[in-house]
């Protein structure tokens, strides 16, 4: 390995000899230019600012379910947002007096745009940014940050003021929509009560209670009216010859038997203004009348069940002139019965359509109350929220809530980013040797030229005899000294230039 490398030295330390004045011209070129690019490549400087935003703070245990502080859930999307308007460039242009003379619009928006993409927003951590500027000068570059900064500051406290004054805004109004919707449901089930005095729950139980007597009423008149048709039609049969001693009994014990329903139904009635249905006496009484009816039905059963026919005229005689005065009276009773009951009927119907009017009223009640719970209940929400944002509203306003402040002040930067001045001189003292011995490196390996007897007799394999060397003669060695004197002036020229250049420099 070591051969080879003394190989390669002294293969490039020929072909340097013999191209020495490429080489020395390659070696000049590329010192002077690495030489203009560390005189002439923008030095840029940076300047940096750390921000914390602090949702946590020590009104938000205090105000646990009474106020919804506002928190920044994405600090570098409101960073860029801010950082990037218009109106923030603008007022940095104008705190940082970047021009001393009315720009023309097309050069504010060119700087404009050079800002915006100048500045950098980091997200360092939770709720951590970094806002950088960068810039040729290393003052501007801090005054850039720092104003940015203390807009953002400003900006984003601003922002959660008007947030919270608008959400308040905002939910004042709901909870003014709701409060007419509220006074508008009342005042609707006002009109319609007003409308509808009668139709009450009292109205309607009366009414259910008054349907259930005349029930009983009508019942009663058609047990009435039987019992007078089947009196008539016996009538008819003893005035016809039909009739028998049998049915003049059989009427007496009917008579008797409607007397004591009569009177028991009296005293029902006289209870029933003190006691219930449900009262022992009444269900007593109640029975007493059921029975006593069922009798009567059967005295009229049996009555027309036993018919004992008979010729006997008795068209003339006193007992039918009688009969047929008791047979006119039981068709006036008739008569009177059936119109009872029809009176009876007409205002069993009335409180039926009484009965239905309440319903109708319930259901339309039962509906506008609805309306009203549901608006007054949403109405209660928006107060209680509403309440809630004002004082979330007041907390930003007094800036207690989640704040941002500065981890990190911007500083004026001592050193520039990136490629410096250092760099491209360091460059060009190594590279400026480096490219020319690399080129011309590279060139040996391409030409396929014999330059060396190593190359006979390990890639041909041929034998060598002898090696024949130039003998120098004194001339000659001065003219290779004077040779290698101009070549190592001009090494060293080169590097008085990069002295001279980092003298310069360190003045600016």
């Amino acid at each position: 390995m070591n051969d080879d490398i003394r190989f390669i030295l002294r293969l490039i330390t020929k072909e340097v000899w013999l191209h020495r004045r490429l080489v020395v011209l390659l070696y000049l070129m590329t010192a002077i230019g690495f030489g203009l690019l560390a005189w002439y490549w923008p030095q840029v400087y940076t300047s940096s600012a750390t921000v914390i935003i602090e949702d946590k703070n020590i009104l938000k245990p205090l105000m646990e379910g009474t106020a919804v502080t506002q928190g920044v859930t994405d600090p570098v999307k409101m960073a860029k947002q801010i950082m990037s308007s218009r109106k923030t460039i603008k007022e940095i242009i104008e705190k940082g007096h970047w021009f001393s003379y009315a720009p023309a619009p097309e050069e504010i928006d060119t700087t404009i745009e050079n800002i915006r993409s100048r500045t950098e927003l980091t997200n360092k951590g939770k709720n951590i940014i970094e806002i950088s500027y960068h810039d040729k000068s290393p003052t501007r570059a801090f005054s850039t940050a720092k104003a940015m900064t203390d807009i953002f500051i400003r900006e984003s406290q601003l922002t959660k003021q008007k947030q919270s004054r608008e959400a308040f805004e905002f939910i004042d109004s709901q909870a003014t929509v709701y409060h007419k919707k509220l006074k508008g449901a009342e005042q609707a089930i006002k009109d319609f009560r007003s409308k509808n005095v009668d139709a009450t729950p009292a109205a309607k139980t009366l009414a259910s209670e008054r349907i259930l007597a005349l029930k009983r009423q009508i019942e009663d008149v058609d047990i009435e009216i039987s019992g007078l048709q089947t009196k008539l039609k016996a009538q008819k049969d003893q005035l016809s010859g039909e009739g028998g001693t049998e049915n003049t009994a059989s009427f007496a014990r009917e008579a008797t038997l409607r007397t004591r329903v009569t009177d028991l139904k009296a005293k029902l009635e006289e209870l029933r203004l003190v006691y219930q249905d449900t009262y022992p006496d009444i269900v007593q009484l109640l029975g007493q009348i059921e029975s006593t009816k069922k009798e009567i039905t059967n005295e009229i059963l049996s009555r027309s069940g036993k018919r004992p026919k008979t010729n006997k005229n008795l068209t003339n005689s006193p007992v039918a002139m009688e009969l047929r005065s008791q047979m006119l009276i039981t068709t006036t009773d008739i008569s009177t019965q059936k119109s009872k009951k029809k009176q009876l009927e007409k205002l069993l119907d009335k409180e039926r359509e009484k009965i239905n009017k309440i319903n109708m009223v319930e259901a339309q009640v039962a509906e506008l109350n609805r309306d009203y719970k549901v608006n007054k209940a949403k109405y209660d929400e928006l107060i209680e929220q509403r309440e809630n944002a004002r004082i979330s509203m007041n907390i930003d306003i007094a800036k207690q809530g989640s704040t941002a402040r500065i981890e990190e002040y911007a500083s004026i930067p001592a050193n520039p980013k990136g490629l410096r001045f250092i760099h491209f001189i360091i460059a060009g003292l190594i590279l400026s040797f480096a490219i020319p011995l690399g080129l011309l490196y590279a060139f040996t390996i391409l030409d396929q030229k014999i330059r060396d007897s190593r190359i006979i007799k390990d890639k041909l394999q041929l034998p060598i005899l002898a090696t024949i060397h130039p003998v120098a003669s004194g001339l000659d060695i001065r003219q290779r000294i004077l040779k290698v004197s101009g070549i190592i002036i001009a090494i060293i020229s080169s590097w008085v230039l990069y002295g001279y250049e980092i003298m310069l420099h360190s003045k600016v």
